[in-house]
C-alpha cells in the first residue's frame, strides 16, 4: 500500500496540479532536481555503480533488444507518419521544412536535456523502487506506461499527448524491464521523440503553447 501511495503522490499528483492550474511551477527545473535526488538515492541507498547509469551488465541482452527496437521503429515510424499526413496534413513535416534550424536543434538537444532525465525518473527510479509491484511482471510495465503518459496531461491537446506517451511508455518500459539498460531506452525514446517532432506532432508537446485538438 505504501508504494501505491508513493506512486500516486510522485507520479500522478504533480501533473494533475499543473493541468488544473492549482499550482504553477516550471516543470523543467523540478525534473532536474528530481534527477539529482534520484542519482543520490540510487548511489547511496541502492549502491549503483556509475556504469549502471548508462548500461546494463548483460551486453548480449542489450544487443538483442537493440535490434528489436530498430524493428519496431521501422514498422511504427512510417505508419505514424502516414497517419499524421491523413489526419493533420497541414502539420506533416511542417517543422522540418519551415524551421530547419530549430528542427535540427531539437534532434540534437532533446535526447540530452529531456530524454535522459525522463528515463532516469520513469525507468531507472521507477523500476528500482516499484519493479516488484504485484505478482505479474507486466503490472509494473503497465503502471509505468500510464504514469509516463499522465505526466504529459498538462501539455496542449492532452488527449493526444497522453495517448501517444502511454503507447510509447509501454515500449520504453518493456525495453527497460527486459534489459535494465538506460542507454537502450534513451536511444528508443530519442528515436520516437525526434520522430514526433519530425512528422509534425511536436507542437502538441510544447507545454507553453495551445493548439486545437
Amino acid at each position: 500500500m505504501q508504494k501505491w501511495l508513493e506512486i500516486a503522490l510522485l507520479f500522478f499528483a504533480p501533473p494533475l496540479l499543473l493541468w488544473q492550474g492549482w499550482v504553477r511551477f516550471p516543470w523543467a527545473p523540478i525534473l532536474l532536481i528530481a534527477c539529482v535526488a534520484i542519482v543520490i538515492w540510487l548511489k547511496r541507498v541502492r549502491g549503483w555503480a556509475w556504469a549502471k547509469f548508462w548500461r546494463s551488465g548483460d551486453i548480449e541482452a542489450e544487443k538483442r533488444e537493440f535490434w528489436r527496437i530498430l524493428l519496431r521503429f521501422g514498422i511504427i515510424a512510417p505508419l505514424l507518419a502516414w497517419l499524421v499526413w491523413l489526419v493533420f496534413p497541414e502539420k506533416s513535416f511542417n517543422l522540418m521544412f519551415s524551421q530547419p534550424r530549430l528542427w535540427l536543434a531539437i534532434l540534437f538537444f532533446y535526447p540530452i536535456f529531456s530524454v535522459y532525465p525522463q528515463e532516469l525518473l520513469f525507468r531507472a527510479f521507477f523500476f528500482e523502487r516499484y519493479g516488484d509491484l504485484g505478482h505479474s511482471k507486466w503490472l509494473p510495465v503497465i503502471i509505468n506506461a500510464i504514469a509516463f503518459g499522465w505526466a504529459h496531461v498538462f501539455f496542449p491537446s492532452p488527449l493526444i499527448a497522453v495517448g501517444l506517451c502511454i503507447l510509447g511508455g509501454l515500449l520504453f518500459a518493456n525495453s527497460y524491464a527486459r534489459t535494465r539498460s538506460l542507454r537502450l531506452v534513451v536511444f528508443e525514446h530519442a528515436l520516437f521523440g525526434d520522430l514526433i517532432f519530425t512528422i509534425g506532432l511536436g507542437e502538441f508537446f510544447f507545454s507553453g503553447r495551445r493548439v486545437a485538438g
